[in-house]
């Protein structure tokens, strides 16, 4: 993703952010200055970050949670149904603003940098990030249940290649969930495999960042592509955002409150009420440092296969289904 901010009369370049396999930059045009960042681009509103090539359905659900934006009128191709072009009427001193929508990803240029070549680079990244990828640990119970975990969590495309995304989650000692680059199960603990999923089932809800889009976007887009309604807030330390997820529908009265640290672009906690009684939480805990780690971290490997067959994953619902018990049943 690239993207630059005019002045209103589109004639100055102003400010710019440029995203791709490797990192995220932010071009400061009035220091002259590029800083290298943990966390993808949000937008600041904390409004969800929509793609041109979202449904209408899916554009609709997304205003349903949200609201509508007032004087931005949008056109949508009749026969992909993508969007062609918006016209934005929000801005005074530039009336009738419109954004025409063209879709040729094999265009690279359209992805490259364009601020001076010698313009100095503050790199802002922390260790894990500047690695561009880590372990994590998951811990916490639900309904008297005690809940361990681990997994390996890349942050840019590039580091997804070698170091794909993994994790195992243990639910009491009865159920455990693997999750990796060979698919997902749901099995009992004795291995008795009680559910099989493509890769990245039980991944949905949860942070991706280097799928490009920031962890406060990917849990809100993960709800709207199942119907499931939710709610954004900063929280009161500001560096952190709350995001309130809920099934009026099929699944009423559970709802899972997400602490996500906007910084780091990586989920906290996720808090898990039912009835408006808290059942249980998870924490996730980031390793910046893996250079002593022995064997504890080393990729599951799982075979899936023909029968039975590949369950469709139920998306941001099974953590729905883990505050309920009913996961597996």
């Amino acid at each position: 993703m690239r993207m630059q901010r005019w002045d209103s009369q589109q004639k100055n370049k102003l400010c710019a952010w440029l995203q791709n396999a490797e990192a995220n930059y932010y071009y400061d045009s009035g220091g002259n200055q590029v800083y290298v960042n943990n966390y993808r681009v949000f937008w600041s509103n904390l409004r969800v970050r929509r793609l041109p090539t979202d449904t209408a359905e899916f554009t609709d659900f997304l205003s349903q949670a949200e609201g509508d934006i007032k004087g931005v009128r949008y056109t949508r191709d009749r026969e992909t149904g993508l969007l062609a072009s918006a016209v934005d009427n929000r801005f005074v001193d530039a009336r009738n603003f419109r954004t025409n929508y063209s879709y040729n990803a094999l265009d690279e240029e359209l992805f490259q940098y364009d601020w001076p070549a010698d313009v100095p680079i503050v790199d802002q990244r922390d260790l894990m990030h500047t690695r561009g990828w880590t372990y994590f640990l998951v811990n916490g119970k639900m309904n008297g249940q005690v809940i361990s975990g681990r997994g390996r969590i890349p942050f840019v495309y590039d580091a997804a290649k070698e170091h794909p995304a993994w994790m195992t989650l243990n639910i009491g000692s009865e159920l455990e969930i693997i999750d990796c680059s060979n698919g997902a199960h749901l099995r009992l603990a004795e291995g008795i495999v009680l559910e099989e999923y493509p890769p990245g089932a039980f991944f949905q809800g949860l942070a991706r960042p280097w799928m490009g889009m920031h962890t406060i976007d990917t849990v809100r887009r993960d709800a709207a592509a199942q119907q499931v309604l939710f709610q954004t807030r900063p929280a009161g330390n500001k560096t952190d955002v709350i995001v309130i997820v809920y099934d009026e529908n099929e699944l009423p009265n559970v709802a899972l409150i997400y602490t996500i640290d906007v910084e780091n672009d990586v989920i906290k906690d996720i808090r898990f009420d039912v009835q408006n009684k808290t059942k249980g939480s998870l924490t996730f805990s980031y390793l910046q440092d893996i250079d002593q780690l022995g064997d504890d971290f080393t990729e599951p490997a799982i075979s899936v296969s023909p029968q039975p067959p590949l369950q469709q994953s139920t998306g941001i619902k099974w953590l729905i289904h883990l505050a309920q018990g009913q996961l597996g049943k």
